[in-house]
């Protein structure tokens, strides 16, 4: 049996406001459903991931190595990503594999062809754009070439070195 209120008591779901006065309360509807999916997810089973994983493998996506278009209007600039062939062109995304500005004189063309080439391996199709990026920057001659991906990385590295003692040397010569 529930108990009557005494007085000027709030009640279930009613809170008392600086003027003294009963008003519901807007909070307990929100913690009272959070509490109730708190219990209907308790009684959930667990999600069985490899089966997730299981399926994904056997339903490969289509993968192209495509341009996605970035910048103000009338200024574009693009990044070269791997996408699933079925998103949209701005839209969701696997991996960022380069950039490209066709803006600046000469154009700005800077892509990782370690990430190209391993795509190009899985088999991701580049469009007729990106097919072009990719011979301007030597991926798609190391990708038919055969060249691995550790060499690329390698490569990539040996030439950040030696990007960053030429820096060091002009910022040495201009202390000077």
């Amino acid at each position: 049996m529930p108990l009557a209120r005494l007085g000027n008591q709030p009640g279930n779901g009613e809170m008392v406001t600086n003027d003294g006065f009963i008003s519901p309360s807007y909070t307990s509807g929100a913690v009272n459903r959070a509490a109730k999916q708190f219990k209907t997810q308790a009684n959930k089973p667990a999600i069985n991931y490899s089966a997730i994983v299981e399926t994904r493998e056997e339903n490969p996506v289509a993968v192209r190595l495509r341009l996605m278009r970035m910048g103000k209007k009338k200024q574009p600039t693009y990044r070269v990503v791997a996408a699933d062939s079925r998103s949209p062109r701005d839209g969701r995304f696997i991996e960022i594999v380069g950039t490209y500005n066709p803006r600046s004189e000469p154009s700005l063309i800077k892509i990782d062809n370690a990430k190209a080439v391993k795509w190009l391996r899985e088999g991701a199709q580049p469009s007729d754009r990106v097919k072009k990026l990719l011979d301007v920057s030597g991926a798609w001659s190391a990708f038919e070439s055969g060249t691995s991906v550790e060499e690329l990385e390698a490569l990539a590295a040996q030439e950040r070195e030696a990007a960053a003692e030429a820096a060091q040397a002009v910022a040495v010569g201009a202390e000077s």
